[in-house]
């Protein structure tokens, strides 16, 4: 039986070296799923809406929240694109120190944001970015290529200097980290586009403690200068050279003493390295959850950082297929995506002025 399970993890793996090639046909769009404002506003509370109205969003839900520190939602909708404008306002107590209300931007088009911090200069409304979910989303795969890409993807990814566990929701959904207590989270997901064609969507998030440091204000004039690689990578972890080291290690510690029982001595060891070994590589099937097991007091290993390599056919693609993106679309591009989607044709893309 553990002869068996250890064919398994062998063979799971073996994902580390799947042909970049076999997913050929994607390309890849990166743009702005979500960005959330806090906002103070100086005088009039309903100035906010009277903003949003004047550049005909119109109201399309109210709905009463029952849980959180907030009572209502209105979400607004323009009849000419997919953005939506999701507004949480009226404090449940005033001595809560919160901000008067939050704005979330659902697919925000350049021109939106151009305006929401035009309203801010002229001091109409105060807004301060509070959260920003950057994706790249992987179109023009097949159902069996999606899945496999969402597997490459979760055995692949490495999120840089993350403090807690990696997990997993209804097989779909990857989570690198927790994000409640961090700056950052990064997960992949599948979901549907627009013409209901399920994709696959890379999403990195920046909480406030981030966005502060790297100096993002409303107008995110300087959101293109984020560097993904500073954040996350495309990595493999080097089985072979993993096992290389622990054998090594193990017959330095576990000497033999009788010559002539080395070679059943050498035996013991390397079946007891692989055990260890794929008994890890087994489940979790992460990258991520691997070093966990790695980092760990009880059965790591020092010095693990060692044995994760570049995985650089993958990383180069995606870096040919991404430079040069604006994460911003404008509403003629964001039409053009939608088009595209359906057609299966490359999307054109806002470039980086």
């Amino acid at each position: 039986m553990a002869t068996q399970n250890i064919q398994e993890a062998k063979t799971a793996s073996s994902n580390n070296h799947i042909d970049v090639n076999y997913f050929f046909n994607y390309y890849i769009l990166k743009h702005i799923h979500l960005i959330k404002y806090s906002s103070s506003i100086n005088d009039d509370e309903k100035i906010i809406f009277r903003i949003i109205e004047s550049i005909c969003y119109k109201r399309i839900k109210k709905v009463i929240l029952h849980k959180g520190n907030y009572t209502f939602k209105d979400t607004y909708k323009h009849d000419t694109d997919i953005t939506v404008i999701d507004v949480i306002y009226k404090l449940k107590s005033e001595d809560l120190g919160l901000p008067a209300c939050l704005l979330a931007v659902h697919d925000p088009t350049e021109e939106l944001i151009n305006f929401l911090s035009a309203s801010r200069v002229y001091n109409v409304i105060t807004l301060l970015v509070s959260k920003i979910e950057l994706t790249y989303d992987f179109f023009n795969l097949s159902g069996h290529e999606r899945i496999g890409l969402f597997d490459f993807l979760k055995s692949h990814l490495l999120l840089k200097n993350s403090r807690s566990k990696p997990y997993e929701q209804y097989l779909t959904t990857f989570y690198a980290n927790h994000l409640r207590h961090s700056s950052k989270g990064l997960k992949v997901y599948l979901r549907p586009d627009h013409n209901n064609k399920r994709l696959v969507r890379l999403e990195l998030t920046f909480k406030r403690q981030l966005l502060k440091k790297l100096k993002i204000n409303p107008s995110l004039k300087t959101i293109d200068s984020v560097n993904p690689s500073e954040y996350f990578l495309f990595m493999n972890l080097d089985e072979d050279k993993l096992i290389d080291h622990l054998k090594w290690k193990s017959r330095r510690t576990h000497k033999c003493v009788n010559p002539r029982n080395k070679f059943m001595h050498d035996e013991l060891i390397e079946r007891h390295v692989e055990n260890y070994v794929y008994g890890f590589l087994l489940e979790p099937f992460s990258l991520m959850g691997k070093i966990v097991k790695l980092k760990s007091k009880e059965s790591g290993v020092k010095g693990y950082s060692r044995f994760l390599v570049p995985n650089e056919d993958f990383t180069q693609r995606f870096v040919e297929q991404t430079a040069g993106q604006a994460f911003l679309a404008s509403k003629q591009i964001q039409s053009n995506m939608k088009t595209c989607t359906k057609t299966r044709q490359n999307p054109v893309h806002r470039t980086i002025p």
